[in-house]
């Protein structure tokens, strides 16, 4: 199905970019490949479109409305699309509109494309039975299902993964537009699944009902990673997340990642309140959500009272120099925290002196608690020459 958003030259690179993920790529606009890919719900293309646009627009930092290739690849990085030089080469290549730079039309196309081709190897995969090991002789097998999948083929699945012999560690879900009745399905089934480790749903854009439904099922579950990128959870979703958190402090939860959702300041308070009092989670990213210095504050405070997280991924947040003091009073006291992600923020120059600052806390922990953290990642923060000559 054609999607009437988009103009012929578009469709055209949608459909090289698709056709490029296949053995022999088809040439662009020659040989067009036979059926373009279905297009995604319109209510999670349009999700996809507001998250994208605001970090383009972050990143585009002197507003003549085009990214370079260094930028083309950070910003897919951060949209969870990680890439090598052949893909980045290529990508340019066909949505170059001048001195090797790239619009925000021909981005979204090409992130477009790439959802696509992932969306058409799960349905492929989906349909071609998928063997799930159950003991040494035999194994289960998941029988084709749809998509979205029905409520009694995941009902099926659910009851595959609760048995006692079941030994798959890890379900991948995403792209499969699943709203609130799968969630609800699928987390209904979760405390049983015991041998289930890594749960994947990004992408799925089921909003706050969808997360709630889900958050529900994460006390008293096996689960170690959760993936939430890109489904449209606002504040409501997030607090009902934060919630289950709360009230399984040292529960299976590892690892959580819900970057380019909604969760905004008020959220990232019930996220905080998570941090302080959660005692398992040691990976938490909540790049790309609107939080601001607000929310850098408040999970900087959040630190002065945990112990077990490690990673803690805040890029994409328009977060400047004035946010980043907030971590540097806390890396005072907190001892356990040796990765802080400030990609594509805004910390300028002003963040740059505080960076010295932060490096003199580091190598000068108070005796006794010394601070652990050994990666900040800042790339995209328009730091000038001034701003390096602080850094030394």
């Amino acid at each position: 199905v054609e999607d009437p958003t988009l103009d012929n030259m578009q469709h055209a690179l949608l459909r090289h970019f698709v056709g490029a993920g296949q053995a022999q790529p088809e040439p662009m606009l020659e040989h067009p490949v036979d059926q373009p890919p279905q297009a995604l719900d319109p209510a999670h293309e349009a999700e996809l479109w507001r998250v994208l646009h605001g970090e383009f627009e972050r990143i585009d930092l002197d507003r003549v409305g085009t990214i370079d290739r260094y930028d083309f690849y950070h910003l897919a990085e951060l949209m969870g699309h990680g890439l090598n030089d052949a893909e980045v080469d290529d990508a340019i290549t066909q949505l170059d509109v001048g001195a090797g730079r790239v619009n925000f039309d021909g981005f979204f196309v090409w992130f477009l494309a790439r959802i696509r081709q992932q969306h058409e190897r799960h349905d492929h995969q989906h349909h071609g039975a998928v063997p799930i090991p159950a003991n040494a002789t035999g194994a289960a097998v998941l029988p084709p299902m749809s998509c979205p999948p029905q409520l009694h083929e995941l009902e099926g699945l659910m009851a595959q993964l609760s048995s006692p012999s079941a030994v798959i560690e890890e379900l991948d879900l995403s792209f499969q537009s699943l709203g609130e009745p799968q969630l609800g399905v699928l987390g209904s089934g979760l405390g049983a699944a015991r041998q289930l480790k890594r749960l994947d749903v990004r992408n799925n854009g089921f909003g706050n009902d969808g997360a709630r439904a889900l958050a529900g099922a994460i006390p008293g579950s096996s689960i170690v990673e959760l993936d939430l990128r890109f489904n449209g959870i606002g504040v409501d979703g997030t607090l009902a997340i934060a919630r289950a958190l709360i009230d399984d402090p040292d529960g299976a939860l590892q690892l959580l990642d819900m970057r380019g959702n909604r969760c905004a300041v008020d959220g990232c308070e019930g996220m905080a309140e998570a941090v302080r009092f959660n005692r398992s989670l040691a990976h938490l990213d909540l790049g790309v959500n609107a939080l601001g210095n607000e929310g850098a504050w408040e999970l900087a405070d959040a630190l002065d009272s945990n112990n077990s997280l490690e990673f803690l991924g805040l890029s994409g947040n328009d977060i400047d120099g004035a946010g980043l003091e907030f971590f540097i009073t806390a890396l005072r006291k907190n001892s356990r925290l040796r990765t802080l992600g400030l990609s594509m923020n805004k910390l300028g120059d002003d963040g740059a002196r505080a960076i010295a600052t932060l490096i003199t806390v580091v190598g000068g922990a108070q005796p006794g608690h010394d601070c652990m953290l050994h990666t900040l990642e800042l790339d995209s923060n328009s730091i000038t020459d001034e701003g390096a000559d602080a850094l030394g």
